[in-house]
């Protein structure tokens, strides 16, 4: 009954809880050559093997938008629907990929990966929110959770 979107359109059938802005950004392992960069440009990708996430997830389609706007094109070696598999290829050394900064904030306390910032507006600003159909009523146990996670992704992202 909730979901958590990366930057919803805004439709009159659906709810919406905290908007939270959070980046996508490259990452990298640690002995990569963008793992110092305290930045990098779309077009410092095109050098490398990519992994990205199918096409369905909305922080690609963020990515593509980004792409298509700053005519830089990336050819993906891999192309898969877990943020999990995107990681372990990247900490493996087999290229480098694009996920929302919070998907790798364990990777990065244990040094496994790298996150490099992306010098672009749409993904520095991309957002996330929790949402839910304003014609279904939450029952009270679905109530209690959206406000426990309310919570939760305010106190987490308070943290960046």
């Amino acid at each position: 009954e909730l979901r958590i979107a990366f930057n919803p359109v805004l439709h009159p059938d659906v709810a919406m809880g905290s908007i939270i802005k959070h980046p996508l950004v490259a990452i990298v392992p640690p002995n990569h050559p963008l793992a110092e960069r305290k930045s990098v440009e779309l077009s410092d990708l095109t050098g490398f093997e990519v992994a990205t996430l199918h096409p369905s997830f909305g922080t690609q389609q963020i990515l593509d938008r980004a792409l298509i706007a700053a005519d830089v094109r990336l050819e993906a070696l891999l192309t898969i629907n877990s943020i999990e598999m995107l990681k372990a290829f990247v900490a493996r050394g087999l290229g480098v990929s694009v996920i929302p900064l919070f998907a790798v904030a364990r990777e990065q306390d244990d040094r496994e990966l790298v996150a490099v910032a992306i010098d672009n507006d749409a993904l520095r600003e991309s957002h996330l929110a929790l949402c839910w159909r304003k014609e279904r009523e939450l029952g009270a146990a679905t109530e209690a959770f959206r406000a426990h996670i309310e919570r939760e992704l305010q106190k987490f992202f308070a943290q960046d």
